[in-house]
């Protein structure tokens, strides 16, 4: 009896479970549907392509505030600064003198330029009006005058010559022989060992080099008078003096180096430091000295000419070609005037521009190279701000776009370089400053803003990386047509920030959907706030 109760029980347990998995397989075949019936259409964003170009986010960058209007004054030649008559901060004008070189020898060559020009157009006037004996006369004692004062010229340029043979002697064999062993045989040495090695090997060859200069120089100098063609001899001491010159600047970089040690006391260096530099000074004297002779002879040699022309003419009467000749004569001061006008304004350094002094870093006493930077002058109410952008940022920025100067004045681009900087390898743009109000100083680096532009002028169009449906057929953005998406596919250009640049397949009136991730082709979708 109790076999069968047990029997019973397991059978209707079997039962049980049976019934259950037939159950559970019937309701697991039927859930996709339930589950579809149940799922609610995804609410979505849809926002027109130009409404989120309008949007973006500024281009924020760091650029520097500079005058449209400036200008780098670099001495033309090179002297002693004379005097300086504006410091920092000054106004100037147009034209007006900031500093003045050392010119006496320009000042008297213009003087005996405009005196030549003067003798000129007296000779024309006189050979169109004829000559009387009394007036002969005259013209015989300027010419005797004429010809006595081109021989002092000469007189003056050989001793100029000579003066200058003794100035590179005394610079090398006085100055800068002391600081060598043997210095005048093969076997010379340096006294000190200079900071590197071609410091060592040009001390030693230019000091070599200069034994020809001398001999030849010394022989040259020889019965010199003034019947010799004395401009080529001193056109040939000038070179000589250049090349001393360009050896004692070494000189000076290799004692100037020097450090006390052992075999070198402080005040041996500070001697030869010294000497060194009287030197160069001395050198520099010399070659202005030959200038001066130089123009004086040509000047000489020019007026004298004239006295002759004068005379003759005077002697042989008017004639036509007379009045060519003296015509041309008077050209010809005219145009020795404009250059010895054009070399002593060379040492009058004024501004080009109305500006204020923004730099000016040089005293009274100083040595001006040629070319060396004397002065700088901006215009400091006529400002812009020069920044620089990359290639990427280059798409969104154009000329025209809105921009924030310091967060509190306004600005706008007014140009964007063609080209990259080679050496920032950015792109320059310039920022115009609107605001009159704004306390700006050239120089100061400040933040700018500048508004970036939903389509660029290649015609690409940004919009949020999000809104890119990416699979392995293609990429497409999605818009909505009667609550279902529909795609479009597009052709990417490069990521700016957190957008991505459209080529094609969009335009800026297109309404899409801000974030399709998760969403396919073809799903019903709901648009918020319908």
């Amino acid at each position: 009896m109790g076999k069968k109760i047990l029997a019973w029980l397991i059978g209707i347990l079997l039962l049980i479970v049976g019934g259950f998995v037939f159950v559970s397989r019937v309701v697991s075949e039927e859930a996709p549907e339930t589950r579809v019936s149940s799922e609610k259409p995804r609410e979505v964003e849809v926002v027109r392509i130009g409404d989120l170009s309008d949007s973006r986010i500024p281009l924020s960058l760091i650029g520097r505030v500079e005058s449209k209007n400036r200008a780098t004054i670099r001495a033309e030649v090179a002297g002693e600064v004379r005097e300086v008559f504006k410091e920092l901060g000054d106004p100037v004008e147009a034209g007006e003198v900031i500093l003045e070189i050392k010119n006496d020898g320009e000042v008297a060559a213009l003087t005996q330029a405009e005196g030549a020009l003067e003798a000129a157009e007296a000779t024309l006037a006189k050979v169109k009006s004829g000559a009387r004996s009394e007036q002969i006369a005259i013209l015989e004692t300027r010419l005797q005058n004429a010809e006595e004062l081109l021989r002092q010229a000469k007189i003056s340029g050989i001793n100029a010559i000579r003066s200058a043979y003794a100035a590179g002697d005394d610079a090398i064999h006085s100055r800068v022989d002391q600081f060598y062993n043997n210095p005048r045989t093969d076997n010379l040495s340096l006294k000190f060992t200079p900071t590197d090695s071609q410091m060592k090997v040009d001390l030693l060859s230019g000091r070599r080099n200069l034994w020809v200069v001398f001999d030849s120089w010394e022989e040259s100098l020889v019965g010199l008078g003034v019947e010799d063609d004395l401009l080529s001899h001193t056109d040939k001491a000038r070179e000589n003096l250049q090349d001393i010159s360009f050896f004692l600047d070494i000189a000076a970089e290799g004692v100037n180096g020097l450090a006390e040690n052992v075999e070198l006391s402080l005040s041996t260096i500070d001697g030869w430091r010294l000497d060194v530099s009287a030197a160069r000074t001395s050198v520099n004297n010399a070659i202005t000295s030959l200038l001066v002779a130089k123009e004086s002879i040509n000047s000489r040699a020019a007026s004298y000419d004239i006295a002759l022309k004068e005379y003759e003419q005077a002697l042989s009467g008017e004639r036509d070609e007379d009045i060519r000749a003296a015509e041309a004569s008077v050209k010809s001061a005219q145009g020795a005037l404009a250059a010895a006008r054009v070399r002593f304004e060379k040492t009058i350094i004024r501004s080009p521009i109305n500006g204020t002094v923004n730099a000016i870093d040089v005293e009274q006493g100083d040595f001006l190279s040629s070319f060396q930077e004397a002065a700088k002058v901006s215009n400091n109410r006529a400002l812009e701000v020069t920044t620089y952008i990359t290639e990427s940022d280059r798409i969104s920025v154009s000329v025209g776009a809105s921009a924030r100067i310091e967060k509190k004045w306004d600005g706008v681009v007014t140009a964007i370089a063609p080209a990259i900087d080679e050496t920032r390898k950015k792109i320059e743009v310039k920022v115009g400053i609107q605001d009159s109000e704004a306390e700006l100083t050239t120089g100061q680096s400040v933040e700018v803003s500048i508004e970036r532009a939903g389509e660029n002028a290649l015609g690409e169009i940004a919009i949020p990386i999000s809104a890119l449906k990416i699979t392995a057929e293609a990429t497409v953005v999605f818009t909505v047509e009667e609550e279902v998406l529909v795609a479009h596919p597009v052709v990417m250009g490069p990521i700016v920030g957190n957008t991505i640049l459209i080529r094609e397949g969009v335009d800026s009136d297109m309404e899409i959907v801000t974030d399709a991730r998760g969403l396919r082709e073809g799903d019903k979708v709901v648009m918020q706030g319908a």
